[in-house]
């Protein structure tokens, strides 16, 4: 099964890791080259206006850098809505991936998109892995596995938080209600 553009949503069993209760959106998922994700619901420690600042903008931004995962920590990525656009964006239908510095020149003159999320690090997993921790197959656990959903506006927009993790939990209950019933 093809994850891109899905949710992948901490199991409520799952303690002690850095994905406990997380919510994360997957953009890009192959079956050679793996698996990449950035948890929404995780925020760092500053605000993107500092980001901004070390670039050299000046911006009254109060939102939070989130955590996107614990792989390379010092990648910058923007999740955003698809009518906007950088010069490194990965378009998709609804959401888009946008790294680069012109993307915060461009924010910093107001040009910005909808709705957006900016990131430090990524979560990513090796060709196979996530279907393996999905399916439960050892050395995985059955009862720390994923859930999944289908990523919308609102859930990855509108939420933080545990808020946002109880939310994709609701939705993965409902798609999984419709499928069966």
């Amino acid at each position: 099964m093809d994850y891109t553009g899905q949710l992948l949503i901490a199991h409520p069993k799952l303690r002690g890791t850095f994905f406990e209760r997380s919510v994360i959106y997957v953009y890009e998922h192959s079956e050679l080259g793996g698996t990449s994700g950035l948890v929404l619901n995780k925020p760092a420690k500053h605000p993107v206006k500092e980001l901004f600042a070390q670039k050299g903008y000046s911006v009254d931004f109060v939102d939070p850098i989130r955590r996107g995962g614990p792989i390379n920590e010092k990648a910058v990525l923007m999740l955003h809505s698809s009518e906007w656009y950088s010069s490194n964006t990965i378009m998709s239908n609804e959401f888009s991936i946008s790294s680069d510095n012109f993307m915060i020149e461009k924010m910093s003159t107001g040009n910005m998109p909808d709705n957006w999320k900016i990131f430090i690090g990524i979560s990513g997993w090796a060709p196979g892995q996530l279907q393996s921790e999905i399916d439960g197959t050892p050395p995985y656990r059955l009862e720390n596995r994923w859930l999944t959903a289908k990523a919308t506006p609102e859930i990855v927009f509108d939420y933080d938080g545990d808020e946002q993790w109880n939310r994709a939990i609701e939705l993965s209950s409902q798609e999984m209600i419709d499928y069966y019933f």
